[in-house]
């Protein structure tokens, strides 16, 4: 902000609380304090502050650029929160199940290609390992197809 919209900040919280003052001091703490945010936010803050003050009846405290910061902070995560709940998360992993049901062919093969990389892999660091095609074969003892108890 300017240091003229500073000073038509101060005036118009001035109007509404005569408590604010616009003096040098003022204005130069003010500038400190809200040289990066912009006229509207401001106005909107100090009109928050007021309108959403004690309901006890006993009043607010004096706007000071701190509240007003304080405030626009508040509303702007909050609107940052909203549209990240509305927008789809990046980076998420999709369920396996799904893609195997929309393509079954690729997924065999990439997942056979995984299996063979990874033996390969301990094949080359050197770590006894059966290649896991032939240790996944069911037999009768291990719950494969059985003849239905005739022997």
């Amino acid at each position: 902000m300017t240091p003229e919209e500073i000073a038509a900040a101060i005036t118009y919280a001035n109007q509404i609380d005569p408590r604010v003052q616009l003096t040098d001091a003022n204005l130069e703490v003010w500038s400190v304090g809200l040289s990066t945010i912009k006229a509207q936010n401001v106005r909107w803050a100090i009109n928050q502050h007021y309108a959403n003050g004690n309901a006890n009846g006993e009043g607010v405290h004096v706007v000071n650029p701190a509240s007003i910061r304080r405030k626009i902070t508040e509303a702007q995560n909050t609107h940052d929160r909203k549209q990240r709940a509305l927008e789809p998360p990046l980076n998420k992993a999709f369920k396996v199940g799904d893609y195997r049901k929309r393509n079954p062919e690729l997924y065999d093969e990439l997942f056979q290609q995984g299996r063979e990389q990874y033996y390969e892999d301990l094949k080359r660091r050197g770590i006894p390992a059966t290649p896991p095609w032939e240790t996944n074969q069911a037999t009768l003892n291990e719950g494969g197809f059985s003849d239905g108890g005739k022997q």
